[in-house]
């Protein structure tokens, strides 16, 4: 959808005293309803997966520009390379926030507002409207998928890929067509580089500019998204290659165990029943914990079926009707921000979302800008998602398995510390603990990071009938008293000198 030079003064996007008023306003009212919602998980302790990133992160020392490579070897493989958003954001955090949980976890919070953020600019460039595109970034904010990955560090894989995803769309709303192709493949790159997600970043930006932008210029249009394609082709086609060649003769217990967590499902009820649970990760009013299995199959398959029909009518009406066009691009979006995890039943995580609800978002708020009042209906909508966010769903992920999960293993993790520090005299030179998936995280160097620790804690398997060694303390059970909290990091983390 074009805007002229005068709507876009109109609009405050550029020139007159009020150009930063609304994105001011706009950032202010989202952290409000970030903080209303998740506030409370500022200063949980890392957990589970954090322990093993910060122990490669401790290993690199940047003394040359060469060094920076370091970053970019695979880990824990190429199945899953993320080097920007594992390794290179853990060191660069811990550099800038120390390890401070609280810090990192207003980090975490403040990314998930800068991704709404952009959220509200990708809407108000395709709707043509500040309003609509605060609205648009208001039923992003109440997603309830979004909260595993504010309380969770580890999953900054999905925060940080969407903040260079959404970035790269409005690069290219934005950006001067003879810059805009070159800036937002750059940006695409750096995407592939934060994780797999941002692979259906070329059939998004499709999606934007055939029908978000109603852009009929077939042959040109061709030319300046083949370039995604390709280095989108070429990524699936090295993973691929990876996955399906190289792992299984280099590291076959490895592959084995990778096939065995991301085993893929071409099932259609299977398909449909994990639509069907990010339709309701997305949207706030039709959330519930653990959804019944028909209804997500229904969810799944009635999504499928108003995409087909809103494509089809959008492409017949062309530009006649922007608001159509616009949904019909919100609701490809939601499909394919889902791509990469679509075919997993066995891995479903509701953060997954944290693309795919900019499509589930625009999709709602654009046909209500077709209505009489349309910025003020859509602007009240989207207060209602909020409210119900707030008043429910907000609490109500809490009570999610994974979710749960990741809580305990922090305070596990606490416990773990806790009861090593209380084992460990002056003259400890090791401490033996169980060997476990928590353990065997957690002591690669959290104990020195956490507990300022000079000695060694080795996870084994069999620690009570573990050779007697002078200095050598053995620890068989995590601590309890005091330690149960979701704070209690307070009670026994030290700040260490460099």
């Amino acid at each position: 959808m074009e805007q002229t030079a005068t709507d876009v003064r109109r609009d405050g996007s550029a020139g007159g005293p009020g150009r930063w008023a609304w994105p001011a306003a706009v950032v202010g009212i989202l952290a409000a309803v970030y903080t209303a919602a998740y506030g409370r998980f500022v200063g949980r302790f890392f957990a589970f997966d954090d322990f093993a990133v910060l122990t490669v992160a401790d290993r690199i020392h940047l003394r040359t520009p060469l060094d920076l490579g370091q970053f970019f070897v695979p880990w824990p493989s190429f199945a899953l390379y993320r080097p920007l958003t594992t390794v290179a954001y853990y060191w660069t955090a811990w550099a800038v926030l120390g390890l401070d949980p609280t810090r990192w976890t207003l980090a975490q919070l403040g990314f998930h507002v800068a991704n709404a953020t952009l959220a509200y600019a990708i809407a108000r460039r395709l709707l043509g409207s500040r309003p609509a595109g605060l609205a648009t970034a208001l039923v992003y904010a109440s997603a309830p998928g979004h909260a595993l990955a504010v309380r969770w560090i580890a999953f900054f894989t999905i925060t940080g890929t969407t903040l260079v995803y959404f970035l790269g769309l409005w690069v290219w709303l934005r950006a001067p067509e003879r810059r805009r192709v070159l800036a937002t493949l750059a940006i695409f790159v750096v995407g592939l580089l934060c994780s797999e997600h941002a692979v259906s970043f070329p059939a998004a930006l499709t999606a934007i500019a055939v029908l978000g932008e109603g852009r009929r210029d077939g042959r040109r249009l061709v030319s300046e998204l083949a370039p995604f394609w390709l280095v989108g082709a070429l990524y699936v086609g090295a993973k691929l290659l990876y996955v399906e060649v190289l792992a299984p003769r280099w590291h076959p217990l490895q592959a084995s165990l990778f096939r065995s967590a991301y085993a893929l499902s071409f099932q259609p009820l299977s398909v449909l029943e994990t639509l069907g649970r990010y339709v309701v990760a997305a949207l706030a009013p039709l959330y519930t914990p653990a959804p019944p299995v028909t209804w997500c199959r229904v969810a799944g398959a009635l999504t499928v079926a108003v995409s087909l029909v809103a494509v089809v009518a959008s492409w017949r009406t062309g530009s006649s009707r922007p608001w159509l066009n616009v949904t019909a691009c919100g609701l490809l979006v939601f499909l394919v921000g889902l791509g990469p995890v679509l075919l997993l039943p066995a891995h479903v995580y509701p953060a997954y979302v944290g693309i795919a609800a900019l499509g589930a978002s625009l999709a709602i708020v654009a046909p209500l800008t077709a209505l009489r009042r349309g910025n003020a209906v859509a602007l009240a909508v989207a207060a209602g998602f909020v409210a119900v966010h707030l008043g429910w769903t907000a609490t109500a992920v809490r009570g999610e398995d994974d979710f749960r999960t990741v809580e305990g293993l922090g305070i596990l993790g606490v416990r773990w510390l806790g009861a090593v520090q209380q084992a460990a005299g002056p003259q400890t030179r090791k401490v033996v603990v169980p060997l476990d998936q928590v353990t065997v995280r957690l002591f690669g160097v959290a104990h020195r990071l956490f507990l300022c620790a000079p000695y060694e804690v080795q996870p084994v398997s069999d620690p009570e009938h573990a050779a007697p060694e002078s200095g050598t303390v053995v620890v068989t059970l995590p601590a309890e008293e005091g330690l149960d909290g979701l704070r209690a990091w307070r009670a026994i983390v030290r700040r260490c000198p460099p």
